[in-house]
């Protein structure tokens, strides 16, 4: 999977960070950006406030890995990228002990939004502590 982490200006490796990831499951293109910015509007702005921020590509998320990747999700954009940010999440934590797993959000808006609603509300499971949907 491909995915980008933001980092507070101040990081301090010693200290331990909650962690929020930013999800847009689709459709047509995930949200992984593929080119340096310094301002990423939210998750830049996320990272300045102490949050570990990360977006992670979920299968199925774009057309430009081919066709098999990208129809992977057809007609399930609620069940498959919960357990690719799982998934992702658990990996970064158990890597990097400056990402504190007990403390998780997860925002998103349009495909990202409905996502983040349907984990909200129909999936149950521990990983998420806060949710905050955008259309």
């Amino acid at each position: 999977m491909y995915g980008v982490m933001w980092k507070p200006a101040d990081f301090d490796s010693t200290k331990v960070y909650p962690i929020i990831s930013n999800v847009y499951p689709g459709p047509f293109f995930e949200y992984v950006p593929t080119r340096f910015t310094i301002n990423d509007v939210y998750n830049t702005r996320l990272a300045q406030l102490g949050f570990i921020v990360i977006t992670v590509g979920h299968r199925g998320g774009t057309p430009m890995r081919g066709k098999a990747y990208h129809t992977y999700g057809y007609n399930n954009m609620r069940d498959y990228p919960l357990a690719d940010d799982k998934y992702a999440i658990e990996q970064l934590a158990a890597r990097y002990p400056f990402i504190d797993a007990t403390k998780v959000g997860i925002y998103g808006h349009s495909g990202g939004g409905v996502y983040v609603g349907c984990r909200y509300l129909h999936l149950s499971g521990l990983l998420f502590g806060c949710c905050l949907i955008g259309w």
